[in-house]
């Protein structure tokens, strides 16, 4: 698939993004939250494998740490923004409805905890 990719097979240009989603990205992104394994060494590993489209240090500081310290927090969590695009009726992020909220502040503030 990569062969033909690099030689301008629109068949491949239009799966290798797919098979690569579905393989390396994934396991970047649970390497890096050591979700793959109990050996903390084997998923390092995969997160390295699997980095081809961005340095392991930029995701862990856009997404580890911004998307999780700000998760569905408008203004704050940069996940939040991905493929406007794609969005139904405006809807930022992943959400399927309208009644499922982005939230403004962290739920623990807003109690005084």
């Amino acid at each position: 698939c990569l062969y033909n990719f690099f030689y301008g097979s629109w068949i491949a240009m239009l799966f290798l993004p797919i098979a690569y989603w579905l393989g390396p990205s994934t396991l970047m992104h649970d390497g890096s939250h050591f979700a793959l394994s109990h050996r903390p060494w084997v998923n390092k590993l995969c997160a390295y494998l699997g980095c081809a489209h961005m340095s392991l240090s930029s995701w862990n500081q856009q997404h580890v740490i911004g998307h999780h310290s700000h998760t569905n927090i408008d203004g704050k969590d940069p996940d939040l923004y991905h493929f406007p695009f794609l969005t139904r009726d405006g809807l930022l992020g992943f959400r399927v409805s309208k009644n499922q909220r982005i939230e403004r502040t962290h739920a623990l503030w807003k109690k005084g905890v």
